[in-house]
């Protein structure tokens, strides 16, 4: 039976150098394989922040702040060749969740995150609060990419 490789490349973005360095490596991938390359931001609309409630001025704010990121991850994704590129900004309580949410929304066979140094985003992502997270839960397969060494 041959290896067929997922037709739909989900990358999660959050602004950071580590999530730059995960869609370079997923465009590398969509182009060999010819998948379809999805980005998504998760605006965290966490009940509170800090104890207080969030107000709608800082929804408003995170929303923006994912279209600034999906916005800087077309433009990467252009300037490394890469055409058929959608955008998803999602919103929820629960970053993991919404991700996996996304990746069965959209039959993503593949989810691609980056790896911070510190390893707390993607510590998080993998194992998630309570010990639930994308790993435990994904419908399909997940790529954690590590940043380039120093």
């Amino acid at each position: 039976m041959a290896l067929q490789f997922p037709t739909r490349i989900l990358v999660a973005l959050d602004g950071s150098e580590a999530s730059r360095h995960a869609l370079t490596t997923a465009c590398e991938l969509g182009r060999a394989t010819g998948s379809e390359l999805h980005l998504v931001y998760v605006a965290t609309t966490s009940p509170t922040v800090r104890g207080r409630p969030l107000t709608p001025a800082q929804r408003e704010a995170a929303e923006q702040e994912g279209e600034r990121v999906l916005e800087a991850g077309r433009r990467q994704t252009a300037e490394l060749g890469v055409e058929a590129v959608q955008s998803h900004l999602r919103s929820g309580v629960s970053i993991d969740q919404s991700l996996q949410q996304a990746q069965e929304d959209l039959d993503a066979g593949l989810l691609v995150v980056g790896a911070h140094r510190s390893g707390k985003v993607a510590g998080k992502l993998i194992t998630g609060g309570g010990g639930a997270g994308v790993v435990r839960r994904a419908a399909a397969s997940i790529l954690v990419v590590r940043p380039p060494a120093r």
